[in-house]
């Protein structure tokens, strides 16, 4: 999720449903309360990883990095605050990050390449 305590509320949450005192659907009623509350713009019923999968596919697309899942901190206020993905994908351009990647250094050749030619060389 992203949340750096997520990890102790989850051994929490274990603890709960072992000792009879939430059941799963607790667990997950309360889970999805907190995924609505870190994402607002979420629709309610959908899974995280499902309404976030175009702004992952586009972080790791465009920032050329492996698998990743929620934790980056550009990705979750981007979620958080309701970027749209042409907006989100701008805003990773700008990221130094991009400068180091192939995309970037292909697209800077082919920018280079067309302004030699409309200059005549």
């Amino acid at each position: 999720m992203g949340c750096p305590h997520f990890g102790r509320r989850a051994d929490s949450l274990a603890e709960q449903v072992e000792l009879n005192l939430m059941s799963f659907e607790d667990v997950e009623e309360e889970l999805s309360a907190q995924a609505q509350a870190l994402y607002p713009n979420k629709p309610e019923n959908m899974p995280t990883m499902e309404w976030a999968q175009p702004y992952v596919q586009t972080y790791m697309q465009t920032l050329e990095v492996p698998n990743m899942g929620l934790t980056d901190p550009v990705l979750n206020r981007a979620l958080a605050d309701g970027t749209n993905l042409a907006d989100f994908r701008v805003g990773l351009r700008n990221d130094d990050r991009w400068l180091e990647t192939q995309n970037a250094k292909d697209e800077m050749n082919t920018t280079i390449s067309q302004l030699g030619r409309t200059m005549g060389f």
